[in-house]
């Protein structure tokens, strides 16, 4: 039977009131049918050990690489498709901004982090531009909601995401897949794995995948949005005794992409826009603008490109009753990307960046279990160093001004360094007061470290990218720097009652911990030498998880409440370009989740999801008139339905069809909730038809976005808080292909 208990599909029940009857319709006839089919039991590590996903106090989506392959997903932003409560906002390829539970950041610079941990292999990938890339060979990939400040630690408060590679097998195996699609798709993934000897196995594993862009910019006549990754991972596993083991991964990834904003100015006209910055004498003739969201007008095409590395070595030992664990790793990222702000045919705001950075991580667990008591306890070490050079370039202007006959050029650059450094202990129990009902404690206590320093150059010329001075009017570049320490400590504690094998009933309280951190496009040496203060998140949570009709029904649910303090956001100053981030005193956020998963008939699976989520600002310092409104990328309704079915056509012969609806409620991008910017609501389907071979082939055609939607997954206000105007980037067309491959 296929199992598809790891697919996670967004039901819009309040808003879609015609699917939702289809659903219960189709629901309704199914149980009628005689049923030969039932879910099969999903393991997770969300908690560091291997456990049924129906008894993890922790609202948790797990996707299996049979998910992942069924159901196209290629990246980290696909997962927001089948993940109640998560979304992503991507600026360009390199800066990924996650958020779940209306919880996240959109910050890149070098002293300001994450607020959702992603987790490669069991080691942190604390920069942005780190982690986001083709995933490929994945055993499994589950989004842990909700504060996970226990035992994932560090910049965690809304949530965590682990990405578990394929280990290597004891016997011989391998798949290679080739693909081929529409906009020129060029694609290859495959692995190979098996054993050396009875002790050692390896792994190795590639994919490749390029593609044309699908935007026109009609200033230079190419064709942005590309895609263009190369990615290799190779894993080795020794089982060295009885009792000690042994697991090397190594992973290298590069991009080099054109075009990575792409956006299509909308709004006023470029002359009006002009006007409202103050520069309405720069109007130039009015560029070829379409209404088309796959044409735009860049000055300038830019670029993406990247390369990942990361090394690690996870070693276990059993000593009696106890296990210690130690985990190293070392991550390692190279970027560089440009971006046209504005799109208006002249090259008024371009935004540039370069950035390295090193990372080494280590972790001692040392855990147990016996009938009553489970526990684990740990150490944790952090060491990350980061430089980035960023520039805002309106160097146009030079010969207006007369900046070139000086020597100056209108381009301000910010020269950041950090180095963090992380410190913690942590521990946690689960006492079984009875076999159905058991008592978790846990606590972490952090202590992050920051040194920073921020060099800038340039001239100011009006636009607040550097503040005058105030008893002469003029802006000059500086140098600055600090150091803070940030300690918190992160408690958890949850009940648990097992009212029956298939029903479990849990309700927790939990914090989630940010470090504070520094603003690295601050604007005079004042701000870049005074650090924002941390940020915390109190939730409280009571969840349910079910089966029921022999196991071929699966219900869970979640509802929580969030105390969300000294928010750090990322907003402009007023009056001009330069950018701040600074901490809202505090906002609430309270929702609801429900994940059901069918599997009526043997061959067919059914699965849908719903999350309703209420956020709101409840004080804000600095920006009062923002109290009362919506967090960023916080969509008050998501849901989605998919449905599988594996028809058997004769011995060694298999059909697969399979789609994917997904719904997002609309949302804002920013805490000002500009309307101009805001992203409405959208569907999405995807589709999937396959031949199946007992011998190990497939055969499968492919169709994404296949209503051809045209949906905004990001948004920026090119007029700098006028609400004039708005420079979006919209999500991929419909889009088609074909693949093969073969697995022995």
């Amino acid at each position: 039977m296929a199992q598809l208990t790891t697919v996670h599909t967004k039901t819009p029940l309040a808003t879609k009131k015609t699917l939702a009857a289809a659903v219960a319709a189709g629901m309704f006839a199914l149980s009628s049918m005689q049923a030969q089919a039932v879910l099969e039991e999903v393991i997770v590590t969300a908690q560091k050990k291997e456990e049924s996903l129906q008894t993890v106090a922790i609202a948790v989506s797990a996707f299996s690489a049979e998910t992942f392959n069924n159901a196209g997903m290629l990246k980290v932003e696909d997962l927001t498709r089948l993940t109640p409560g998560f979304s992503i906002s991507v600026y360009n390829p390199v800066s990924p901004q996650p958020y779940i539970r209306g919880i996240g950041s959109n910050p890149s610079d070098a002293g300001s982090d994450a607020s959702i941990g992603i987790f490669v292999d069991e080691v942190y990938a604390g920069r942005a531009g780190g982690y986001s890339a083709d995933m490929f060979d994945i055993e499994r990939v589950e989004v842990l909601r909700g504060p996970q400040g226990t035992l994932y630690g560090r910049n965690v408060p809304g949530g965590a995401i682990n990405v578990i590679s394929k280990r290597p097998t004891q016997e011989l195996e391998g798949f290679i897949e080739l693909t081929g699609g529409d906009y020129d798709l060029r694609a290859a993934k495959g692995a190979i794995s098996g054993p050396f000897s009875d002790s050692v196995a390896g792994r190795l594993a590639f994919s490749t995948r390029k593609r044309d862009g699908h935007i026109e910019n009609v200033v230079t006549g190419n064709d942005l949005g590309d895609e263009d990754n190369v990615s290799f991972r190779g894993r080795l596993d020794f089982d060295l005794s009885e009792t000690f083991s042994l697991q090397l991964i190594a992973e290298n990834s590069e991009d080099d992409l054109l075009g990575p904003a792409a956006r299509n100015y909308e709004g006023i006209s470029s002359t009006l826009l002009l006007e409202g910055l103050g520069v309405g004498f720069l109007a130039p003739v009015e560029p070829p603008t379409s209404p088309a969201i796959d044409t735009v007008e860049l000055a300038v095409d830019g670029f993406a490109e990247r390369e990942m590395e990361g090394y690690s070595m996870k070693m276990d030992w059993e000593l009696g009753a106890m296990t210690l664990t130690s985990i190293t790793g070392y991550r390692k990222s190279d970027y560089a990307f440009e971006d046209d702000l504005l799109g208006i045919a002249i090259p008024l705001f371009l935004n540039s960046a370069e950035e390295s950075s090193d990372q080494i991580s280590q972790e001692f667990r040392l855990s147990s279990s016996s009938e009553r008591l489970e526990w684990t306890a740990g150490l944790y070490y952090l060491e990350e160093d980061v430089e980035r050079l960023e520039f805002w370039d309106i160097s146009y202007l030079d010969p207006i001004f007369g900046l070139d006959l000086i020597g100056q050029t209108a381009a301000v650059g910010y020269d950041q360094e950090n180095k963090t450094t992380s410190y913690a202990v942590f521990g946690q129990l689960t006492y079984s007061f009875t076999d159905r009902l058991d008592l978790t404690l846990g606590g972490r206590y952090s202590q992050d470290k920051k040194d920073f320093s921020l060099t800038t150059s340039g001239t100011e010329i009006g636009f607040v990218l550097l503040t005058p001075d105030p008893e002469t009017g003029v802006a000059s570049p500086f140098s600055a720097s600090d150091d803070e320490t940030w300690s918190n400590f992160t408690p958890k504690i949850a009940l648990e009652f097992a009212a029956s094998d298939a029903l479990f009933f849990y309700g927790s309280y939990a914090r989630g911990f940010k470090s504070g951190g520094y603003n690295g496009l601050a604007t005079d040496s004042g701000k870049a030498s005074t650090p924002f203060d941390e940020e915390q998140a109190d939730s409280y949570e009571l969840g349910m998880k079910s089966d029921f009709m022999d196991n071929r029904v699966r219900l869970n649910a979640a509802l929580y409440y969030t105390d969300y303090a000294d928010m750090q956001v990322f907003f402009t100053n007023p009056g001009g370009l330069g950018l701040n981030i600074d901490n809202a005193a505090e906002a609430t956020i309270q929702g609801i989740e429900l994940e059901l998963f069918l599997s009526p008939i043997d061959g067919l699976d059914i699965s849908a999801t719903y999350a309703y989520l209420d956020t709101e600002v409840d004080e804000f310092d600095d920006k009062p008139e923002v109290v009362g409104n919506q967090l960023a990328r916080s969509p008050e309704h998501t849901a989605s339905l998919s449905a599988q079915y594996i028809l058997s056509v004769s011995d060694g012969l298999d059909i697969l069809m399979r789609a994917d609806y997904s719904y997002q409620d609309s949302m804002f991008f920013n805490i000002e909730n500009s309307s101009i910017s805001a992203a409405d609501d959208y569907d999405l389907v995807n589709v999937r038809l396959a031949l199946q071979g007992a011998q190990g082939w497939e055969l499968a055609l492919w169709g994404r976005n296949i209503s051809d939607e045209e949906y905004r997954v990001h948004g920026f206000d090119s007029s700098f808080g006028d609400n004039l105007a708005v420079s979006p980037l919209y999500g991929t067309p419909k889009m088609w292909g074909l693949s093969a491959s073969y697995a022995f």
